[in-house]
């Protein structure tokens, strides 16, 4: 296997996170120091070569004086692990660099001063030296780490109006006081509170609560630049205190919560000594002092503040003042009438024909709600107009019929039409679908019911002529062609049109003049000529379908989706291209721009984001990155290049352009294809990849973290060659499987290698070992030992500690005395009792005698 020449690196070194994908160096930036000292670990090249391939990259490096300072040590400090190996300390890890600092000392006995300014000479944005402590203790680490007890990742420094929040559940974690741990948190150089303005006790529930985000003992904490509103302490009460809890018990409890966030250096949004149980009626939903609570960021209903006001028998202003002063930011505006009775209450929230009908104060739909008011009392709608008005709500004036009934309701408020709101405004346009199905239901002419929408105050209608609606014309103007809801909107899509033309067996221009006859002002056709005929099998190209929404109808300018094309695709179990060669015959003449000529199952699983076949599908602008092609091959069990060249052909860029050898890199068995699955690759399968397709291993490793697998550096073990891809194997027959990357290889694969090799085991553990398996193998193993040491896998257990009648089973089929096979077991490093074992040698077994 040959040597990789220094271009080969190119995609890693130039990647920001050196992992052959983009974000990519900016060429207009210098390099740091930092990047070329990791790309160097990662690739066995010197910083210098790094440098150097860069600069003729067109890159602004290091100059060698920088490139002089560098120590080893340097090449520890830029991995995340200390390890000299990826993960790397990169720019997106700066805002946790003070706590791996923190760790960083300790590991490497240094102070956190030093090497600080150490990162900085590395290109870091690092902490300022003069801000960390001289030494770290070992309850520093803990305060830096986001899980106390735990690793990394360390806490972020860049949001400190949180670490109030942290300190005072760390201090309940750790019996601390959070005044203490403000001030190590400030002598560890965390921008926090001051220790003065955090209580020397220790935390107790409630504390934590009042300062996380979600009122719970657990989660993110509170921003202390903002105030605490009211309901946050009722969440953290009802947390601690459960569901249903008595106004008059609780007015105590949130006293007691205005003390503690006074104490704890958070502002309250009101006066917990002044709040009242009636405040607890007032922000409650119910109006009965208990949660659920109104939401302090959304608009409070007028209606809730008015019964609140009948209920309360206070002035409705003087409520929404208390709401205000309570911390809510969006009360109802005023003024508002100084007296409310039931009856008019019932004006604003009631319900009718079993749909609640519940009016806001600047409501869009109050003409629906005004009909619904006037058939609910019979009253007329100027009349309950004003009165609402009179209460505060936004009425704009209009002229309005002066009564209604239980027949207006619908005609208003059940607008069934594709792509319409949900009723009838006074001064918006009254759908053609919604006139004729009226007409229908009711029985009546098509005048009668535009003069009934006059009446009530509509002023946008439809022409259309006066004839009765018959069934067939119900089916027609049906989004599904069978006479019900939902309705086709005014502009009726071409593809309802094929539609309807092939379930009538009608040209498409008679079904247009139809449409035209029955009112419609706009019918969505093709320039040119029209088809004559339409099959059902076309016409069902142009209905769009899902399980979970009508029927959508394409239109001829539309831009028809990909995903689309696919479904269509698959049901018919034809090739993309036949689809969109189908859909333009008919006048659909914006398809996606690549669609192959071939079928393939699983289109679907490929360009949906989920990979399941469904919506949300991908962005044909933008790039798909290398975990989805992975992800697809592992749902469809195909090869990632497989799935990656049906990605290009159906318009998809990706984060790397497939290659022919891809299909052998990314394969657990190059031989039949199969997909990686979530493994990730072996030492094996890149020797093998790189045998089969005659490139040097390097180039692999680069191809696969290209491929989105991630950068896995070879082992510094000098050239590899046929005999690695062998005792790497796990059969010993160089294919896969392979030894897991990082296991321990057993004892017997190594003597089962020497045989194979006609090589010593040690020299064998020494190769597995410098190829990344540490293998360990007694000096006095030997090839003559593979026969015991089969046996002894089969009889024994897999803890290697051998029980006597193992010893024994041993000693019967091996010909050896249980003495024998005792002490050669003991010299190959398994477990042996300790007992006197007989050294006679099992008899020979007699030969059988022949008849």
């Amino acid at each position: 296997m040959r040597h990789a020449p220094v271009d080969v690196y190119d995609p890693l070194l130039t990647s920001h996170r050196l992992d052959c994908r983009a974000p990519r160096l900016d060429p207009a930036e210098p390099v740091p120091l930092h990047h070329l000292l990791a790309a160097a670990a990662g690739t066995g090249l010197t910083p210098e070569e790094v440098g150097a391939r860069l600069a003729d990259l067109g890159y602004q490096v290091p100059d060698t004086g920088e490139l002089a300072t560098i120590t080893d040590e340097d090449t520890r400090l830029v991995s995340k692990g200390l390890d000299r190996a990826a993960p790397w300390v990169g720019p997106d890890f700066i805002p946790q660099l003070r706590g791996h600092i923190l760790w960083a000392a300790v590991q490497l006995k240094r102070s956190p001063a030093d090497l600080a300014a150490r990162y900085a000479a590395l290109g870091y944005r690092a902490p300022d030296p003069g801000s960390l402590p001289t030494t770290v203790e070992e309850e520093d680490l803990k305060l830096a780490k986001v899980r106390l007890y735990q690793g990394a990742p360390w806490l972020d420094e860049t949001e400190p109006s949180r670490l109030r929040g942290r300190i005072i559940w760390a201090a309940k974690e750790l019996m601390r006081s959070p005044a203490e741990l403000a001030a190590r948190y400030a002598a560890i150089g965390y921008p926090g509170p001051d220790p003065k303005s955090l209580p020397d006790r220790i935390p107790v529930n409630m504390d934590v609560c009042l300062t996380s985000a979600a009122g719970q003992l657990h989660g993110d904490s509170r921003d202390d630049s903002e105030p605490v509103p009211l309901s946050h302490v009722l969440v953290v009460l009802r947390s601690l205190r459960g569901d249903r809890q008595k106004p008059q018990d609780a007015l105590p409890l949130i006293v007691k919560a205005g003390e503690h966030l006074a104490e704890l250096g958070y502002r309250a949004e009101f006066d917990a000594a002044d709040v009242t149980v009636d405040d607890l009626m007032l922000i409650s939903r119910n109006l009965d002092g208990c949660s659920p609570w109104l939401d302090q960021g959304e608009q409070v209903p007028l209606a809730h503040v008015l019964r609140c006001a009948l209920v309360q028998r206070h002035h409705p202003d003087a409520l929404v003042t208390r709401l205000v002063m309570l911390g809510y930011r969006c009360p109802p505006r005023g003024p508002l009438p100084g007296q409310v009775d039931e009856e008019e209450l019932g004006l604003a929230e009631f319900t009718y024909g079993g749909e609640l009908f519940r009016l806001e104060q600047e409501d869009p739909d109050w003409f629906r709600h005004l009909v619904g008011a006037g058939a609910h009392t019979g009253k007329s709608l100027a009349e309950i107009a004003g009165r609402l008005r009179a209460l505060g709500f936004l009425i704009p004036e209009a002229a309005l019929a002066p009564g209604t009934s239980d027949e207006d309701v619908p005609l208003i408020g059940k607008v069934n039409v594709a792509g319409q709101e949900p009723w009838v405004r006074p001064t918006g346009p009254v759908p053609v679908s919604h006139v004729l199905q009226a007409a229908h239901a009711r029985g009546v002419s098509v005048s009668q019911v535009l003069s009934r929408l006059a009446e009530l105050g509509c002023t946008r209608l439809p022409d259309l002529p006066d004839r009765p609606v018959t069934e067939d014309a119900l089916r027609l103007i049906s989004v599904e062609g069978d006479g019900r809801a939902p309705w086709v909107a005014d502009t009726v899509p071409y593809g309802r049109i094929l539609h309807a033309a092939a379930a009538n067996g009608q040209g498409v221009g008679e079904v247009a003049d139809r449409y035209r006859e029955l009112g419609y002002p706009e019918v969505d056709l093709p320039a040119g000529p029209l088809p004559g005929s339409v099959s059902e099998a076309d016409a069902d190209l142009a209905a769009v379908r899902t399980e979970s929404l009508p029927t959508y109808w394409l239109t001829v300018g539309e831009e028809i989706p990909l995903w689309h094309v696919l479904l269509r695709a698959d049901t018919e179990e034809s090739a993309p291209a036949e689809i969109g060669r189908r859909l333009d015959a008919l006048g659909f003449h914006r398809l996606p721009a690549s669609l192959p000529d071939t079928a393939a199952p699983g289109d679907l699983v490929l360009i949906s984001e989920k990979c399941n076949s469904q919506a949300p599908w991908l962005d044909p602008d933008t790039t798909v990155p290398s975990e989805h092609v992975q992800e697809a091959a592992r749902r469809l069990g195909r090869n990632p290049y497989d799935i990656a060249v049906r990605l290009v052909a159906l318009g998809h860029t990706l984060e790397f352009t497939p290659q022919p050898g891809d299909a052998v890199i990314a394969s657990l068995n190059p031989e039949v294809r199969f997909s990686w699955s979530s493994a990730k690759p072996s030492l094996g399968d890149v020797l093998f990849s790189a045998r089969t397709l005659g490139r040097p291993p390097v180039e692999i490793v680069a191809r696969l973290a290209e491929l989105g697998y991630g950068w896995q550096a070879l082992p510094d073990a000098g050239d590899f060659d046929d005999e690695d891809v062998l005792i790497l194997s796990e059969g010993l027959d160089s294919h896969a499987p392979w030894i897991v990357r990082g296991a321990t290889p057993s004892l017997l694969h190594v003597l089962r290698a020497a045989k194979a090799t006609g090589r010593s085991p040690q020299d064998i553990a020494a190769r597995l070992t410098g190829l990344g398996h540490a293998a360990q193998v007694p000096p006095q193993a030997d090839v003559q030992d593979l026969g015991l040491v089969e046996l002894a896998e089969l009889v024994g257990p897999s803890t290697g500690s051998m029980r006597l009648e193992h010893i024994l089973q041993l000693a019967s089929h091996t010909g050896r005395s249980p003495a024998e096979a005792a002490t050669r077991l003991s010299q190959l490093a398994y477990e042996v009792p300790d007992a006197d074992y007989p050294t006679r040698r099992p008899a020979p077994t007699p030969p059988r005698r022949t008849a």
